[in-house]
């Protein structure tokens, strides 16, 4: 996954998705 993803509330994503 890209860290610079956004989540469905509008938040930035870094490690946590980054890492998955």
């Amino acid at each position: 996954m890209a860290g610079d993803a956004v989540s469905d509330e509008g938040l930035p994503l870094g490690a946590e998705i980054d890492a998955d």
